[in-house]
């Protein structure tokens, strides 16, 4: 047998799951999941927006009851 990688593209409805709702905002957004980092001992979503849609992002993100906190790593090109 030989080892195999498999990569998936999906796109799931933010009220299906409890990360959707969490990334979910009220205006027209797209939010990129990029990856789980472990973190704490816990899987911690790594996630990128557009700079136009940040703040209203940001505080829907740290609004919810299941967020702890919310740290920028990085912006690039009108990313972060």
């Amino acid at each position: 047998m030989y080892p195999m990688s498999v990569i998936v593209e999906l796109t799931v409805p933010s009220e299906a799951f409890e990360l959707g709702q969490v990334l979910r905002v009220e205006a027209p957004a797209q939010i990129a999941l990029e990856t789980m980092v472990p973190l704490g001992g816990r899987p911690t979503p790594f996630v990128r927006s557009r700079d136009d849609i940040r703040q209203t992002f940001e505080a829907s993100v740290r609004g919810h009851s299941s967020v702890d906190a919310i740290t920028e790593v990085n912006t690039h090109k009108g990313e972060t």
